[in-house]
């Protein structure tokens, strides 16, 4: 010990930056020095990911208190915090807030004087929004909703959306509501670099902060930002996150059940709403070079202004959500227009097009790609297979609709595909033979027309896979003989050996998260396995403050401590933290 503290502060923070959360908050109980001289190492990220678990306030209290270490916070991955929907009527009444005359005064200057608002309203210790909130409620709760419950909930005679911000942000915070402090955090923190959101705010998104607040850093040290619904009905509209997406270093953006529509007033019961974006999205005006939209939903016009907004886009992997997500899709033959601007940049091409498609219309399926001169990996459900008669060789391009007529050659794979390709992995419930004889055509061509093709990967879905595997391998060993001697892997594999999680399945696999919790002395890393799916998105530890954890029920909790453990998946998660209060 004697010989850390020996070292330079420089030097510590370097040994620092190779320590995990938890390790440093060990280090920080062994000795107030370097408790101290480590502090900026572990307020490099911050994780705080249960709905209802501990409170944001001490990080606000110590970024207020301490300006300087706000440029050192890196990472944020955050929980669905509450928003004005909190206080719906429809869920009976509601009690005062909590709040200090301390803390909202500490707030509001400290969002004053950020920028984030202009003035300050009076502090008001009976909120005039819990009251008019609670005089909506009927005498006998019914569960019937209260239609434009919130229109003048903010002032009387104020609608909702004319009501000033500096109104919606004190009204909030006197209310207890966490929106505000979450709005906060993000203006007092100028370099954070990955931004992890999951959860959209339940029922109308609409109602929520975020599309309207503009930092003066906007974003623009914000390199990963990740979006995910953690329910069926916790999605992120995308129109929320235009200000985020604009910042100009922006490069990855992962998204999971996020529609180009908003659920009117938060009802599945009800129709879907499209708002303007607060900042239109022009051509070439992001730098996005990976995009991940998974069960999504967007119009062809919508789609086609995403990707033609993207200046370099190399990798693109979207899958449809279905009418859960929004209520329409753009087709295949859509989605080929909007890409055709990333013909020389594209790379890495993921299309799932069919699985939750429950549309009226047809997916419809891709003309060819070969023009696509940077394509590398191709990866796809049915939307390069076409239908096929008896009369008619099975036709990877056999096209659908009006005007879509071609030749036999043109529509087999080696005529479909670019050269550059590397990987193809295509899936569907029933492969026929005839697949293999294109696939033994590229084979035979590779040495002309894919000369840098090594893998060839066919997932079955629906089938006796054994059975069918083996009929494959009986009939067509040419088709493996002749990829082998071209040098192409050739794999034919069951849809259960093909699943590859995103780092969204990976979030709340079986139940568990990772938590750093305060256990016998130390704090270790644990794996939390809740004992009912609704825990999943509650945690009990509703005292847990900075410092220390306090546990009023631990029966409701499985434990598996273990310090050295990864996460499930090599995702943007990263290392959860706590950070320290002092």
């Amino acid at each position: 010990m004697a010989g850390l503290l020996e070292l330079s502060t420089e030097l510590l923070l370097m040994i620092a930056s190779f320590l995990s959360q938890e390790d440093l908050l060990n280090i920080s109980l062994t000795s107030k020095d370097l408790r101290t001289r480590t502090e900026l190492e572990l307020l490099r990220e911050y994780t705080n990911i249960q709905l209802y678990g501990r409170s944001c306030k001490p990080l606000l209290r110590r970024l207020i208190e301490k300006p300087e270490v706000r440029r050192h916070v890196h990472r944020l991955d955050l929980k669905n915090w509450s928003t004005l929907v909190e206080i719906n009527p429809l869920f009976g009444t509601h009690e005062e807030p909590a709040l200090s005359t301390e803390d909202y005064d500490c707030f509001t200057e400290a969002a004053r004087v950020a920028g984030l608002i202009s003035s300050v309203l009076p502090f008001d210790p009976h909120s005039d929004l819990v009251k008019r909130s609670n005089d909506l409620c009927p005498e006998e709760w019914n569960n019937e909703k209260i239609p434009g419950w919130y229109d003048y909930l903010y002032e009387p005679d104020c609608h909702f959306e004319n009501v000033h911000f500096v109104s919606k942000f004190c009204e909030l915070l006197q209310a207890g509501i966490e929106d505000p402090l979450f709005m906060l955090m993000l203006t007092l923190l100028p370099n954070v670099q990955d931004l992890t959101l999951r959860g959209g705010p339940h029922g109308g998104q609409h109602l929520h902060l975020l599309p309207l607040i503009v930092p003066d850093h906007r974003f623009s040290s914000l390199r990963t930002l990740s979006v995910a619904a953690t329910d069926g009905e916790l999605e992120w509209p995308f129109y929320a996150l235009n200000h985020l997406i604009h910042g100009r270093n922006l490069q990855n953006l992962y998204c999971y059940m996020s529609s180009e529509w908003d659920r009117e007033d938060g009802d599945w019961d009800e129709g879907w709403v499209q708002r303007p974006p607060p900042v239109p999205l022009l051509p070439k005006s992001l730098n996005l070079t990976r995009l991940m939209l998974q069960y999504s939903a967007f119009s062809a016009t919508g789609i086609k202004t995403l990707l033609h907004a993207c200046r370099s886009l190399t990798w693109f992997h979207y899958s449809v959500g279905g009418k859960r997500v929004g209520p329409e899709n753009f087709n295949c033959s859509e989605l080929f227009e909007a890409l055709l601007p990333l013909q020389t940049s594209l790379e890495t091409l993921e299309l799932d097009m069919e699985t939750e498609w429950d549309y009226d219309d047809y997916y419809d399926y891709l003309p060819s790609l070969a023009e696509f001169s940077s394509l590398r990996t191709l990866k796809l459900g049915m939307e390069l297979e076409r239908p096929h008669s008896d009369e008619e060789l099975l036709d990877l391009s056999w096209p659908r609709g009006p005007g879509s007529v071609r030749t036999k050659s043109c529509n087999r794979l080696c005529n479909l595909l670019p050269s550059s390709l590397r990987e193809l992995k295509f899936q569907g419930s029933e492969i026929d033979y005839d697949c293999l004889s294109q696939i033994e055509e590229m084979a035979a061509l590779k040495a002309d027309r894919f000369p840098v093709l090594e893998k060839i990967t066919m997932v079955l879905l629906d089938v006796e896979y054994e059975e069918w595997a083996s009929s494959y391998r009986e009939e067509k060993p040419k088709s493996f003989r002749l990829c082998k001697n071209a040098g192409v892997d050739l794999r034919i594999i069951d849809f259960t050996s093909s699943i590859e999680r995103t780092f969204f399945e990976a979030w709340f696999p079986g139940g568990a998260w990772q938590e750093v919790r305060f256990k016998d002395g130390m704090y270790v890393k644990s794996i939390e396995r809740s004992r009912g799916r609704r825990m999943m998105l509650a945690d009990p530890l509703s005292e847990q403050e900075l410092g220390g954890i306090t546990v009023n029920d631990d029966s409701q909790w499985e434990s598996e401590t273990d310090s050295d453990s990864e996460p499930d998946s090599p995702s943007p998660m990263g290392n959860v933290s706590v950070i320290v209060d002092s």
